[in-house]
């Protein structure tokens, strides 16, 4: 309430403030089980806020090709930077590629960034925002399968095509 009247953005000061909470209590609250609904609720809620407002850029080649440039960028970046640094960490390789790919996803933060540089600066931002949003809108589509691909591949999760009761060609092989 107050952080707009200093000239600052009110989305960012809450999301400073859960930085800040975050940091005095490091441990994860447990939720009742009634916010699962909820939560899921609010999931595809921000999902269609972030879609419907990405959805409005100008959409063209050359800016098509710019948000998939950035997007292969930013996967590369991930993916490097985890392989680089798993060996200290305690990863194996595979695991750390697929967190990577996990990662590539944009969040609805990045939207907020862009709507609050738009603000700012309108001849720039409008610049940033055209291909900002189209970015966010792929990686906000793809983002789910990447992130269920990545955790079925690392074994962190069971495989959601493959029915636990089928067997394979190479689950059926006798193997003495």
């Amino acid at each position: 309430v107050v952080a707009p009247s200093f000239g600052g953005s009110a989305p960012l000061a809450v999301l400073l403030g859960g930085i800040l909470l975050k940091q005095f209590h490091p441990r994860p609250w447990v939720w009742p089980r009634q916010l699962g609904t909820a939560a899921s609720m609010l999931t595809m809620l921000m999902f269609v806020l972030v879609s419907s407002m990405a959805v409005q850029a100008d959409w063209s080649a050359g800016i098509t090709w710019a948000a998939l440039v950035l997007i292969g960028v930013r996967l590369l970046a991930k993916v490097g930077s985890l392989l680089l640094t798993s060996a200290g960490s305690g990863m194996a390789l595979k695991q750390a590629f697929w967190v990577g790919i996990a990662m590539v996803p944009m969040s609805s933060v990045a939207l907020l960034l862009t709507s609050q540089f738009v603000a700012a600066s309108h001849s720039v931002g409008a610049q940033v925002a055209a291909i900002a949003l189209p970015t966010i809108l792929i990686t906000e589509l793809l983002g789910a399968a990447l992130v269920s691909i990545a955790l079925a591949r690392t074994g962190e999760s069971v495989r959601p095509w493959r029915q636990s009761g089928s067997r394979t060609a190479a689950d059926a092989e006798v193997r003495p």
